[in-house]
């Protein structure tokens, strides 16, 4: 059986982190900077430090850089000295220089072995569920194309939402304007956020957070099945609104479970320390068969 390797920045999250630790993945620390100081995510703060630290002085800057390609350099020549293949997953080029890095150092490093970079076209959760399904097949697919074209498949079958309370961060990467956000912020009114071909887009809004638990349920309900999905928020204890997004949840998709967790340092920078969100893995539509095939 040949050995494949799975290579994801830290902006990937993962349902049961125990769980990937199993599966043949790498993950390289994004780099934090906060006020002007550097750390790396993962080993010098974690995303739920770095979101306390947000909602507690307003107004902090907080920008997240992927790995150098230096970094991802040393990590494609450490691998291929046991791989016969890496793919490389990396947060929506849209937000991010992750797929870049990663293409110049797959270039640079001249290692034997493949290297396919692939942007996944969303963040957070959702992409930590492209890195599990892609590290799965890895472990337990022989053909290094098979879990390539697997991987690129489960890509539109992604979707995520956020309610966010408040608009600062959300004006600050020119997702909303200026004088919606001031609008927005004297009407006391949620922004709505999905991920759409690898962008962040403000679909609509809502009066208050009570709404996020309404919403996010039906935005999952318009799933007939599910293979992964994620509550998304901003502490690392369960809050009373991801209690109650669960239970109703646990109703409604009997036998799915529906772990939550913070979301990334990316995540945070780009719509802040207060939101509400879920990501879901939709299953993959089993082929039609032909109605004379049944004769």
């Amino acid at each position: 059986m040949p050995t494949y390797y799975v290579v994801a920045d830290s902006g990937a999250r993962f349902s049961h982190p125990r769980i990937i630790s199993q599966y043949p993945v790498s993950i390289v620390p994004s780099i934090v900077t906060i006020n002007g100081e550097r750390y790396r995510e993962g080993v010098d703060i974690q995303p739920d430090e770095l979101l306390t630290r947000m909602a507690a002085m307003e107004g902090l800057d907080v920008q997240v850089s992927p790995p150098s390609v230096t970094d991802f350099i040393e990590v494609y020549l450490q691998l291929s000295r046991v791989a016969d293949g890496i793919i490389s997953l990396h947060p929506s080029r849209e937000v991010s220089k992750s797929w870049y890095d990663a293409q110049r150092a797959a270039h640079q490093a001249n290692v034997s072995c493949p290297i396919e970079v692939i942007d996944t076209r969303t963040l957070c959760a959702g992409y930590g569920m492209l890195v599990r399904l892609a590290a799965a097949a890895c472990h337990s697919t022989a053909d290094f194309e098979t879990i390539v074209t697997r991987t690129r498949d489960a890509i539109d079958r992604v979707y995520a939402m956020y309610y966010v309370d408040g608009l600062d961060y959300l004006r600050r990467n020119g997702l909303v304007s200026d004088s919606r956000a001031i609008l927005g912020t004297m009407l006391d009114i949620k922004a709505i956020v999905n991920i759409e071909e690898g962008k962040l887009i403000v679909t609509e809004k809502a009066r208050s957070m009570g709404e996020a638990t309404d919403g996010l349920l039906d935005f999952i309900m318009e799933f007939d099945a599910v293979d992964d999905a994620m509550i998304l928020q901003h502490r690392p204890h369960i809050s009373e609104q991801t209690r109650v997004l669960q239970d109703r949840l646990t109703v409604e998709f009997p036998g799915q479970h529906f772990p939550y967790g913070v979301y990334s340092a990316l995540m945070a920078s780009l719509i802040g320390p207060h939101a509400l969100g879920i990501a879901i893995l939709e299953a993959e539509l089993e082929p039609e068969t032909d109605d004379d095939d049944a004769y």
